[in-house]
């Protein structure tokens, strides 16, 4: 395998977010000719040249280094993909190629169909690192099962749902080095790396608490909250939205008494009808005109959700932390995410599935989706409509006592 740049190295010290770091002892320059073609790089400890303006390094062996320039060279000075020997590719070219792509794919245009989010990104780059920590320079045809065996318990490292999406990930980037010519097989996983099944899923689901809220939580959730707080609650239950698409949410979105928001993760329009309490609750806590046009933004004018690779800053989430201290909230399964479950949950009471879709920016993957246009708003309606219904209940009128009752009906004679 030949590469004249490595971009997401996992193994490397002197790497750091696809750039070389300059380490600060110097590296002893290794002897060579004086006619040697390539520079050594004392900060960096490789052999280096510079093509087109950017500096491509060839490893720290002189034979190995002057070898692999002779073959890369003339790729280079033309400024075209070194083509990739594909016999014996390592995992940690492969991975590295792999995130190339992703990586393109992460920063095309949102309305693109190859669009990724950044966290997806950053979850193919920490399954990546964990196969490079294991295999980093072992050809990719001579893994074997019992390697993948105990790769599996390398990514065990939490729910079983992280576990699946972590060896799904795997699968993506071998099947993907298939797919483009860079393994001549497809790779045994064997029988101990094959994916959970659903029943598996289900059973440890089962084990856990469920993710909703009752109306009287959340209604002692709003008595309590600050305004920006309430606004987060009223649109999580109202209309299903995640804290990022609060974070996201902007002023263009909202038409009246409508929201239209496509969902960033599947690109399907989202709309919701807003209940009154919803828009007041908006009005009160909206941010001053701002370039982004957000409808919320932190004290200091930042976004309330920032990806930081597999980390992120989350305003909604924390603030939502603070008011289930405030309220004696404890219960282990009680995130903000909560609110879209529970939306989701008391929405199909009203029994409009293509209405509740349309709400969760889900998809039912039929071929009548492609012809659906001008979606009544009215069955819209009547879905917030129910969930309110459920959330704010109107008191019961207490039943008049018979004796009254008979009472009133002698008098009346």
């Amino acid at each position: 395998m030949m590469f004249a740049e490595v971009y997401y190295t996992f193994a490397t010290p002197q790497h750091k977010n696809g750039h070389y770091m300059q380490s600060k002892k110097a590296f002893p320059k290794p002897r060579v000719h004086a006619d040697f073609p390539l520079s050594w790089h004392k900060g960096v400890g490789q052999w280096m040249k510079k093509f087109t303006g950017k500096q491509h390094y060839f490893g720290a062996d002189p034979n190995e280094a002057l070898t692999r320039y002779l073959a890369e060279k003339d790729y280079l000075i033309a400024g075209v993909e070194v083509p990739v020997e594909n016999e014996h590719i390592s995992v940690r070219d492969l991975v590295n190629l792999y995130l190339e792509n992703r990586e393109r794919d992460r920063d095309s245009a949102k309305t693109s169909t190859s669009h990724i989010t950044e966290r997806t990104f950053a979850e193919y780059r920490d399954t990546g690192s964990v196969m490079v920590a294991m295999w980093n320079h072992r050809s990719v045809s001579m893994l074997t099962p019992m390697e993948f065996a105990k790769l599996r318990h390398k990514l065990d490292s939490g729910s079983p749902d992280r576990l699946r999406r972590r060896m799904t990930n795997v699968r993506s980037i071998l099947k993907w080095g298939r797919m483009n010519g860079l393994l001549k097989a497809d790779v045994n996983y064997g029988s101990e790396f094959n994916l959970a099944d659903k029943s598996q899923m289900r059973k440890a689901k089962a084990n856990r608490e469920k993710p909703i809220f009752d109306a009287e939580t959340i209604r002692k959730a709003l008595d309590a909250a600050w305004p920006s707080v309430k606004a987060f609650i009223l649109l999580g239950i109202n209309c299903g939205f995640y804290a990022k698409d609060i974070s996201d949410l902007n002023n263009s979105y909202i038409e009246g008494e409508f929201i239209t928001f496509a969902r960033e993760k599947t690109g399907i329009d989202r709309r919701c009808w807003l209940w009154p309490e919803t828009r007041a609750a908006i009005a009160a806590a909206k941010a001053p005109e701002n370039a982004e046009d957000r409808v919320f933004l932190s004290k200091r004018g930042k976004p309330l959700h920032v990806a930081h690779g597999l980390n992120r800053t989350d305003l909604v989430a924390s603030n939502w932390h603070e008011l289930k201290e405030k309220i004696g909230l404890t219960r282990s399964s009680s995130g903000f995410k909560n609110f879209r479950h529970t939306f989701r949950s008391e929405a199909g009471g009203a029994k409009d599935a293509e209405a509740v879709r349309l709400f969760m920016g889900h998809t039912d993957g039929t071929v009548g989706e492609l012809y659906q246009h001008n979606f009544d708003e009215q069955r819209l309606i009547d879905v917030v409509n129910h969930v309110h219904a459920w959330l704010f209940p109107k008191p019961k009128k207490k039943p008049a006592k018979k004796a009254a009752k008979r009472a009133a009906n002698k008098s009346s004679k």
